[in-house]
Order: C-alpha cells, then sequence, then structure tokens
C-alpha cells in the first residue's frame, strides 16, 4: 500500500513470518486504476505474486486474494469476466513459474473480493467468491 510504503518483498516477509509462526495467510494482489487502465494488471499482479512466492516454500496454509484496488471503496466492483481472465494468469503463472504441483490445490484458493458478492459463471477456472 502507497499509504503504508509497503514493498512486495515486505509483505511477502510477512507472509513468510506469519506461516511460520502456524497461522493460514491470505495475502491481497491487486492493481491500481492508472494500471489496469495501461494495461498493467497482469506485470503488476504477476511482481506481487513472484515477490509472495519467493518467501513461500509450503503453499498448504497461503490462499491468495485478488482485489484491485481500484475496486476498494469506489462503488466499481470487476466483472466475472476481469476476474476470470485475472485468475486464470495467475494459475497459469504459479504453474510456470512455481510449481505445477502447486497449481492444482492452489486453483480452489483463488477468490476476488468484492464489497458486492461477484457471481461467477461457474467455470473450472474460478471457484470461489467472496460469498462463499
Amino acid at each position: 500500500l502507497p499509504i503504508l510504503k509497503e514493498s512486495d518483498e515486505t509483505i511477502a516477509q510477512k507472509v513468510a513470518y506469519a506461516l511460520e509462526k502456524g497461522l493460514k495467510v491470505m495475502p491481497c494482489i491487486g492493481e491500481l486504476l492508472e494500471e489496469r487502465e495501461a494495461g498493467k494488471t497482469n506485470e503488476v499482479n504477476e511482481r506481487q505474486l513472484k515477490a509472495i512466492a519467493g518467501a513461500v516454500t509450503d503453499w498448504t496454509n497461503v490462499v491468495i486474494a485478488y482485489e484491485p484496488v481500484w475496486a476498494i471503496g469506489t462503488g466499481k466492483v470487476a466483472t466475472p469476466e476481469q476476474a476470470q481472465e485475472v485468475h486464470a494468469h495467475l494459475r497459469s503463472w504459479i504453474s510456470e513459474n512455481v510449481s505445477a504441483e502447486v497449481r492444482s490445490p492452489f486453483i480452489s484458493h483463488v477468490y476476488t473480493i468484492a464489497s458486492q458478492p461477484l457471481r461467477l459463471n461457474p467455470c473450472p477456472l474460478v471457484v470461489g467468491c467472496a460469498e462463499c
């Protein structure tokens, strides 16, 4: 968060510390409106996820939450299509950059948090939502 001046690496360290202490962790990743409009959604989410992936050795207690920053408190909500696109990209990134073995359990661990329930079309790419 720019307000808190926390880098991706600081968040990753917090994730690793919480896991070391036996906690389950749900780090939230997402892009700013300017980043989405500039076509950098995947780049930003990859950067954030890469930092977390570098700090996590066991994904058993990790749930990644995708929340576009532009949807927080603005009344704007990601469409199901936008969320599905990002979810699919994150799963692919994890499979290619972490492990295909991590990808399988990770599939059920991608959610989009939204101020309004996000109804996603049933499909194998998205299996959760904020109210599930």
